[in-house]
């Protein structure tokens, strides 16, 4: 997971502000914004709808991708159904933690 926004510089763990991020991306963007670090998001995050909530998180990701997964991924999502990927609470836009 990689903050669009860095928390440094004022980002939040939000739907809007949480994207999947590759090791070798996640590295290269470091703690700047992607326009920062000269990257662009493959597709701008959003906060889920009820609907796409129904859907299984593995489902709903491929639902959401343009195109196939890229083949590095693959072996993370199996497990990110279990994994502390899906068990991060993520905030609505405005909304404070508690």
């Amino acid at each position: 997971m990689d903050h669009v926004v860095p928390k440094e510089k004022g980002g939040g763990v939000s739907w809007t502000n949480i994207v999947l991020s590759c090791v070798p991306c996640n590295s290269k963007k470091r703690n700047r914004t992607p326009q920062q670090a000269g990257m662009k998001l493959i597709r701008q995050p959003f906060q889920p709808t009820a609907e796409d909530l129904r859907l299984s998180p593995v489902e709903r990701l491929k639902m959401r991708l343009t195109s196939r997964p890229p083949k590095t991924w693959e072996q993370f999502l199996g497990k990110i159904v279990s994994d502390m990927y899906w068990n991060v609470e993520l905030l609505g836009d405005g909304q404070k933690p508690a």
